[in-house]
């Protein structure tokens, strides 16, 4: 009885030893604490809190691949286990490990608790995996979970379902949720926007203000694409207005993203403009989208002044800017700088890696009438798609 309750005690001590270094990312001092485990007889195979928070704080700290291993040595891994390490592949979006440990842990007929669940159903829509997602979703049911009851699992079984692109089923599940929040309205939202179902995204923000719910910064986000989808403009203005009074656009740097990109795809370049100038925080991928814009609407020299300036913030394009920065040189016939691009790209190992870059490049080339430069990138192309052939034949056509 004694050694039971030293057992217990020394597991308890060494739980809270460990859930500091996973809090402080000390990997060092962890390491050091599972030697002290192992050397305690049975400590590490018969007390589940204790492998748990091994498994918890190598993952915390980075290191993965050692959390597996710990959960490997275990004779008789239980659900406290099994979920410290679904639910680490879960944090660093590892969605497929996530999976494979779910199909391990039905083979040995264990059941899901709620945080199984929950980062089950994250993992598969994030991979996309609707058929495992269904079966979870029985599972769920048959553990006596109840979606309508439990607003989390409700909520991820949204989530899942419409990031699958099942938005009818979330839709019907989140009507069924007793007390729908901020969060399942977010999901649901969201899966419309990815859907290209603006106006069923918008009815559900208003539905939800209607309700009492007040939309958070993941909220208006999602909006926003619905509203960049169906250039809905004043409705786009009316977020804008709110993030702004909020004090939001301060704080998350994507929603100033998102109206910029909202503003472009309505046309609204002047405001987007406007806009941009004045956040905290410019990214890459709000310069982006707003080259994206000026190029689109045949505002070249615009996009190139707005290049220059993203590089003189000391930021690196990405495959996306270089697409819509050689379409402006195609456009207006700056071969010189479109070739300077072409040896950018080639640096950073970009060609290789992104089809839709190789196919703007050898447009670019053609529209500037440097026909053997543009054969001469299609011929050196791993994977040549019917775009990368229509620049190419337009180009010999033109000439």
């Amino acid at each position: 009885m004694m050694t039971v309750n030293c057992n217990h005690i020394e597991g308890r001590r060494f739980v809270r030893l460990l859930k500091e270094c996973s809090e402080n990312k000390d990997l060092h001092t962890g390491a050091r604490l599972h030697s002290e485990i192992l050397q305690r007889r049975g400590l590490f195979q018969k007390n589940p809190y204790v492998s748990s928070a091994l498994i918890n704080m190598y993952a915390k700290c980075g290191d993965l691949m050692e959390a597996q291993r710990v959960h490997d040595e275990l004779c008789f891994p239980d659900i406290p286990s099994w979920n410290a390490l679904i639910s680490s592949y879960a944090q660093q979006n590892q969605g497929h490990q996530v999976i494979n440990c779910l199909k391990k842990l039905q083979r040995e007929s264990l059941s899901f608790d709620e945080i199984t669940s929950i980062c089950a159903l994250k993992a598969c829509g994030s991979v996309r995996d609707i058929e495992l997602g269904k079966h979870i979703h029985v599972e769920i049911l048959c553990s006596g979970l109840c979606e309508e009851r439990n607003v989390m699992i409700g909520t991820c079984l949204v989530d899942m379902y419409a990031k699958c692109g099942k938005v009818s089923i979330a839709r019907q599940i989140h009507d069924g949720i007793q007390n729908q929040d901020v969060i399942s309205w977010s999901a649901l939202i969201e899966g419309y926007a990815q859907q290209g179902r603006g106006h069923d995204a918008l009815e559900c923000f208003d539905r939800m203000l209607v309700e009492d719910h007040y939309p958070n910064a993941i909220t208006f986000i999602s909006t926003l694409k619905a509203c960049s989808i169906i250039r809905a403009i004043d409705k786009g203005k009316w977020i804008h207005d709110g993030v702004t009074k909020r004090g939001l656009l301060d704080q998350n740097s994507l929603l100033g993203t998102c109206l910029v990109d909202m503003y472009v795809k309505c046309g609204f370049l002047a405001e987007a403009q406007k806009l941009h100038d004045q956040l905290c925080v410019r990214d890459v991928v709000t310069w982006s989208a707003l080259i994206t814009g000026y190029t689109q609407q045949g505002q070249c020299h615009n996009a190139l002044k707005c290049f220059e300036l993203m590089q003189n913030d000391g930021l690196s394009p990405n495959a996306v800017t270089f697409t819509c920065i050689l379409k402006a040189c195609g456009n207006i016939g700056a071969i010189d700088k479109g070739k300077h691009l072409h040896d950018v790209i080639v640096s950073m190992g970009l060609l290789e890696k992104d089809i839709v870059l190789c196919t703007a490049l050898v447009d670019m080339y053609a529209k500037c009438g440097a026909l053997s430069r543009a054969q001469q990138v299609h011929d050196k192309l791993s994977t040549r798609n019917e775009a990368s052939w229509n620049a190419l034949i337009t180009g010999y056509a033109q000439q």
